[in-house]
């Protein structure tokens, strides 16, 4: 058993495994919206040589990921694009039985044209803007619904962790100087105090005022707003046993007390 755990996790770290699984679970949300519910999960048993087939036409699309460094970034646009294709079909099936095709496009031409009667060209932009300003978020909300997921899992009543852990593995991925500064703070805190909650409560707070002043995108410094928010909403317990004197502190050697 050990070496089957030992096997997974070693093909886990290779990206091909990663954008393929990414994709088989893209194919099957397409499907359900394609089948309208939970229906599309059964496709891949009904029609297995057409569900590998439209699963390979996503990792080509998602193995795009593979040549930059966001690649979760990537993932998430070319997630969007197909997502959107099969809400679109959901609405056309909706109305009518043949489902959203090549010939659709020349009726999105006309739609264009209509509009163009009826929305100025201030619009459009703005509308556009609105739309690459939504992509450009993409990473910055799936950072924040990971550190809420974990914070107040929908699988643990809405419980969870303090988000320490995930706050940090998200600053390497999105804000790495700021994720070295905050570590600092932390080992520096806990080294002089021995409090691992103070010092992961004096790292949070820390985090925002070095995100803007080491110059990141204003939508990078928001999210360590709100992260570092619910990180010292999470460790109130702790700052009530910090403030009372009755907050256990790390013993030479326990390693456990990092836990806490």
């Amino acid at each position: 058993m050990n070496r089957v755990k030992a096997f997974v996790q070693k093909i886990w770290t290779y990206d091909l495994v990663h954008t393929a699984v990414y994709s088989i679970v893209l194919e099957l949300i397409v499907e359900c919206f394609n089948r309208r519910g939970i229906m599309g999960l059964a496709f891949p048993f009904m029609h297995p040589i057409i569900f590998i087939y439209n699963t390979l036409i996503i990792m080509t699309s998602m193995a795009l990921a593979l040549f930059f460094r966001r690649r979760m970034f990537v993932y998430s646009v070319v997630s969007v694009f197909w997502i959107g294709l099969a809400l679109t079909n959901f609405i056309i099936l909706s109305s009518r039985k043949t489902p959203f095709t090549a010939m659709d496009f020349y009726l999105i031409k006309d739609a264009i044209k209509v509009a163009g009667l009826y929305v100025s060209v201030i619009q459009i932009i703005l509308i556009a803007l609105l739309v690459i300003a939504v992509i450009a978020l993409l990473d910055v909300v799936t950072a924040l619904g990971a550190l809420l997921g974990h914070n107040y899992s929908l699988f643990l009543g809405f419980k969870g962790g303090k988000g320490v852990a995930t706050a940090l593995g998200l600053l390497i991925f999105m804000m790495p100087k700021v994720a070295v500064a905050s570590f600092g703070i932390w080992l520096v805190c806990v080294l002089l105090t021995r409090y691992v909650s103070l010092g992961s409560i004096m790292a949070a707070i820390f985090t925002p005022p070095l995100a803007w002043y080491l110059g990141y995108p204003s939508a990078y410094v928001i999210f360590s707003v709100v992260a570092a928010f619910f990180v010292v909403l999470r460790h109130k317990e702790n700052i009530h046993r910090l403030l009372t004197g009755t907050e256990s502190k790390i013993k030479p050697g326990n390693a456990k007390d990092l836990q806490k």
